[in-house]
């Protein structure tokens, strides 16, 4: 007789041979809830081509659940099972649980953006919530071998990225953000090499076109990155300047692209030249 996991897996499967559409919406929940109980599942078969992918598919694509049923999801996605499932803990599977929860937030607050559900009290809660786990998760592994993607640093920064879309966001959330995303590159830990820099450029990219901020505090900030790894003792700064030019590198190539203006190009190559 099949387990639950290998029946999700064989039904997730069948389902993917017809594009992930669901045409009875009892299966839709009760699936959904066993794949939310798999979400961190150490095989990335199963907890990113077919859970995530059906998830997206459901959410994004298909829009098949209410806002009822969203909400519920987002409320379980934020729980201390899902998203601070064993928060703090390095080198072991919980990673994958709580990184890939964060993905499920994202997936939740597109379509908030798209047509408002979450009340004011719980955007706050998620936002909140996204902020405490980026300051607290540890595990910074990108791609780990055997396991598939963890991306922690990345999926938050995704997270982040929502955010900063969202009508919600104001200056001083802006701030906290580029502050969590500094204190992550700071981690004095782990040097980034799976293109994490590129996605937490994307957020404080967003921040800046959006004119969220203002350039005078977005110029500061960036000076800040450059000017404090004076602070560090000799292996954790080697390990930030790493990543902190890394990400300079990441935001000159991005701004030329973007066709910002030339003065404030000019600054952040001329940052990234000091370090």
């Amino acid at each position: 007789m099949l387990n639950e996991r290998d029946s999700l897996i064989i039904y997730l499967q069948k389902l993917k041979e017809n594009k992930f559409k669901v045409s009875n919406h009892n299966d839709l929940k009760n699936y959904s809830t066993l794949m939310l109980k798999y979400i961190g599942d150490k095989d990335p078969v199963l907890r990113d081509d077919l859970i995530y992918i059906a998830f997206n598919k459901w959410i994004s694509k298909f829009k098949y659940f209410s806002e009822e049923e969203l909400l519920n999801i987002l409320s379980i996605s934020l729980d201390k099972e899902h998203l601070f499932f064993k928060i703090g803990n390095t080198q072991d599977d919980s990673v994958f649980t709580r990184s890939f929860s964060v993905l499920i937030v994202c997936l939740i607050l597109e379509r908030h953006r798209e047509r408002p559900f979450l009340s004011e009290s719980l955007f706050i809660d998620v936002k909140n919530a996204l902020l405490e786990y980026y300051a607290k998760e540890n595990d910074l592994r990108g791609y780990v071998e055997n396991y598939g993607w963890a991306h922690s640093a990345a999926h938050g920064a995704d997270g982040f990225f929502e955010i900063v879309l969202s009508k919600e966001c104001d200056e001083e959330l802006c701030i906290s953000i580029m502050d969590s995303i500094k204190n992550k590159l700071f981690n004095g830990y782990y040097i980034f090499h799976d293109e994490e820099d590129e996605r937490m450029v994307d957020v404080v990219n967003m921040i800046y076109t959006r004119k969220l901020i203002s350039r005078e505090r977005f110029e500061t900030w960036l000076l800040f990155l450059v000017k404090c790894l004076s602070e560090f003792t000799e292996f954790k700064k080697y390990i930030c300047r790493v990543n902190i030019k890394n990400f300079m590198r990441s935001l000159y190539f991005k701004t030329r692209n973007l066709e910002y203006d030339e003065e404030l190009v000019d600054y952040i190559f001329n940052l990234a030249k000091e370090i």
